[in-house]
């Protein structure tokens, strides 16, 4: 998975349902549905190293995105479908103009569950790593918060 931070937290906030989906991407979704079998959480717009422009539905996780593969390489049918069914829903909702023209588009997939797992078990382990050794001092981990306010350092 190569997403920014913020593309990944945008994407994890639609998948979470922390945030509404555009009506862009709730149409794309929908088609990608019907025809696919498959949901598109979120897409990203940008440009390739070469320049040309590239749109990106983020699936969930990487057997998904071999649905659309043929051999080694993507399927090029079903990204000619995704960069016209773009195309289109980018007219009609007066989007991301430079991606209005279908034979301009490169088509690629990125997932979410990868990245999502991997965080999660970053976060884990953090939390893990602050919580006492067994046995250290279980005293104190009894205190109530008063008790432990009460120990600490006062203004003068």
């Amino acid at each position: 998975m190569f997403l920014s931070e913020e593309q990944y937290l945008h994407a994890k906030d639609l998948f979470e349902q922390k945030t509404e989906p555009s009506p862009l991407l709730a149409d794309l979704s929908s088609w990608a549905i019907e025809k696919y079998g498959i949901e598109v959480i979120d897409y990203i717009c940008d440009e390739r190293w070469d320049g040309k422009l590239r749109m990106m539905p983020v699936l969930w996780e990487d057997e998904e995105v071999d649905m659309f593969r043929r051999f080694r390489n993507y399927n090029p049918k079903i990204q000619k479908a995704f960069a016209f069914k773009f195309a289109k829903l980018c007219r009609k909702y007066k989007q991301h103009a430079g991606f209005t023209k279908p034979t301009e588009v490169f088509v690629a997939y990125e997932t979410l569950k990868e990245e999502f797992e991997k965080r999660n078990i970053v976060i884990n382990r953090v939390i893990k790593s602050c919580e006492p050794e067994k046995g250290e001092d279980e005293e104190a981990m009894e205190e109530t918060p008063e008790e432990v306010l009460r120990g600490l350092p006062q203004k003068a």
